[in-house]
């Protein structure tokens, strides 16, 4: 039997930035969405708040190469200690988490800055050239494990008309949008 911790250290930004001439989508699962719900792969209508946002944002920072902005993304410590006070987890759980908090999000800082590298070293090995990407789109998994809404995103980066994806996990709902959390393992 597998025993649930509140918190866990886990690589968030991960990826096989792999080139796909079609975008792959669960469209059976009730669960996954897609931010091009249109036939035009150009159009990209990103709202406010939303998974598609975040997935944006971790684009335009991979692309641009920048740690800094890609970290600022994180969950903050107030933001992290809201959801798990919030969450359906057991009191004692609860406590030991929030007891956690800083220590996992200098966990959370290390595997991005190694999350980051990876995509990028991937991605050029196969020939992207950063300065002719763009985002293209994502599409996401959203479940509610203990009381709170968690996101997989899959970003979808066009280059030279070619698409590249990389998978970002434990992405949590906050008041203040979806941040980059750690999961429930």
């Amino acid at each position: 039997m597998r025993k649930l911790l509140f918190i866990a250290p886990v690589l968030f930004l991960f990826g096989s930035c792999g080139s796909d001439g079609g975008k792959s989508d669960d469209s059976g699962n009730a669960n996954t969405s897609t931010g091009n719900g249109a036939s035009n792969p150009a159009a990209v209508e990103v709202t406010e708040g939303t998974p598609l946002e975040t997935a944006q944002q971790v684009a335009q920072f991979v692309i641009a190469n920048d740690n800094a902005g890609l970290t600022g993304l994180i969950i903050s410590a107030e933001e992290m200690n809201d959801v798990i006070s919030n969450s359906s987890v057991s009191q004692m759980g609860k406590e030991v988490a929030i007891k956690n908090i800083p220590t996992e999000i200098s966990k959370m800082r290390v595997d991005y800055t190694t999350g980051l590298a990876e995509v990028r070293k991937q991605c050029e090995s196969i020939g992207v050239e950063w300065s002719n990407c763009k985002f293209k789109d994502a599409t996401y998994e959203m479940n509610n494990p203990t009381g709170y809404f968690m996101a997989q995103i899959i970003c979808i980066l066009e280059c030279n008309g070619m698409e590249y994806k990389f998978t970002i996990s434990d992405v949590v709902q906050t008041k203040n949008g979806w941040r980059h959390s750690c999961d429930e393992t």
